[in-house]
């Protein structure tokens, strides 16, 4: 898909992936909607591109509804909608923060589904854009800008007990580094 004169939705598109994305994707001509918790710095970022923005809470599904109602009472049918938003959570375990775990579900897993939090080291966001607009171009249905991730992705179909094992030792491993409460 070439971008130029589509219609782009982007959540979390106010700071880091989603800003990077929607500079980039406003850069090829796109016409983009910045969707973000944070509406002020939805409107600074839009402003910086000639875009329009939406405050949008994506834990909340009627905020989603009114978001995609709005993008197209804006700009029509929308082309590409990117559910960027994430939000990292309280650390885990027992002593974890309802409320906190409940966000981090909502965001992460309910708006759109989740990915592999860490896998061998951070892109930069601008990285991401570069990569998120290549699978955009070559019209790829999964888009996955870290060249590990595929490789995780594959040994979770393969070995799923395994898998799920090193996915514990990451989230023990993360308790361990947080610092207390």
């Amino acid at each position: 898909m070439e971008l130029a004169g589509k219609h782009v939705v982007i959540t979390g598109a106010a700071s880091g992936i989603g800003r990077a994305c929607a500079t980039r994707f406003a850069a090829d001509g796109a016409r983009v909607v910045i969707a973000d918790l944070d509406g002020e710095r939805a409107e600074a970022v839009a402003r910086e591109i000639d875009a329009r923005a939406v405050r949008t809470d994506v834990s909340r599904e009627a905020d989603i509804a009114t978001l995609v109602a709005t993008a197209e009472e804006l700009g029509g049918p929308i082309d590409l909608f990117f559910s960027n938003a994430g939000v990292g959570g309280p650390p885990g375990g027992p002593e974890a923060d309802d409320a906190g775990l409940q966000m981090a579900w909502q965001v992460n897993v309910m708006a759109h589904g989740s990915a592999p939090l860490l896998a061998g080291g951070l892109l930069d966001p601008d990285e991401v854009a570069d990569a998120v607009v290549a699978g955009i171009a070559e019209e790829r249905f999964l888009i996955l800008p870290h060249g590990d991730v595929a490789k995780h992705i594959a040994f979770k179909g393969a070995q799923p007990e395994r898998w799920l094992e090193g996915m514990r030792g990451l989230l023990r491993q993360a308790r361990d580094q947080s610092p207390p409460a």
